[in-house]
């Protein structure tokens, strides 16, 4: 019996390092979903590369106006939480949108209200601004 318990051990143990090891290799984006959410979450490494990359994105900064005007990341727009259902309307459906909070929480609602209205590429910068150490333009 105990032969069955490490075996089975090593088995999900392997598989877990090899989801890991796409992850941190940056994958395919399907295999950096988190949580079983169907949105991307990106370090703040791998939304600078794509920012360098300069792959089709939208930023999209949730905070409040005066906590976007502190500092935020180069190119993006401010779309406070309050305002992302009726404002959702305004972002482009043939580019990612990545979603950038302070709060988790808030960057996974407003992933989940564009899956919802037919947005196909979602994201969010994992561990919001706290994360980012790229440039920050006020």
């Amino acid at each position: 019996m105990r032969k069955v318990y490490v075996t089975a051990s090593v088995i999900i143990g392997l598989a877990l390092f090899g989801f890991a090891f796409a992850v941190l290799s940056g994958g395919k984006p399907a295999d950096r979903y988190t949580d079983g959410q169907p949105w991307e979450r990106l370090t703040a490494d791998q939304l600078q590369q794509a920012i360098n990359a300069r792959e089709p994105l939208v930023l999209v900064d949730l905070r409040q106006p005066e906590h976007y005007r502190e500092g935020h990341i180069p190119g993006t727009i401010n779309i406070p939480f309050k305002d992302i259902q009726t404002r959702y309307s305004q972002l482009p459906k043939d580019r990612m949108v990545v979603f950038i909070a302070d709060d988790a929480a808030l960057a996974d609602a407003s992933s989940q209200w564009l899956l919802q209205n037919d947005y196909k590429q979602v994201a969010v910068l994992a561990g919001g601004m706290a994360q980012w150490h790229g440039g920050i333009e006020k």
